[in-house]
């Protein structure tokens, strides 16, 4: 497909979309119907930057820090993954730490 022909499908995909938001804010003003759409656009926009971003390999810092807390992980570990590999390893040892504490405090009430 030529360029011009995929711009012109995307610009009517969002012609539509704007009228079909307009006739659900049918007593809003255009201003508001607008402010609404550009609001809806915004969001997808950052919803699909958050989506590439969790795609995206991993960095060397996160590799590096999970090789430091001996976790093992596959060589095509993705960002997303990794950050849930480090914060479920920090909710376990906060978790320890707490249950040391909690320990703790029941053994000095005896």
């Amino acid at each position: 497909m030529k360029k011009g022909i995929i711009e012109n499908e995307i610009l009517q995909e969002y012609a539509n979309s704007y009228m079909e938001l307009k006739k659900l804010l049918k007593n809003s003003s255009p201003d508001e119907v607008i402010a609404v759409f550009q609001s809806i656009l915004k969001d997808n926009r950052t919803k699909n930057i958050k989506n590439e971003a969790n795609n995206e390999p991993a960095t060397e810092k996160q590799k590096k820090f999970l090789d430091g807390l001996g976790i093992q992980y596959p060589q095509s570990i993705t960002k997303s993954e990794a950050f849930n590999l480090i914060k479920n390893h920090k909710n376990i040892i906060t978790s320890n730490l707490n249950g040391d504490k909690a320990n703790n405090n029941n053994l000095k009430a005896i």
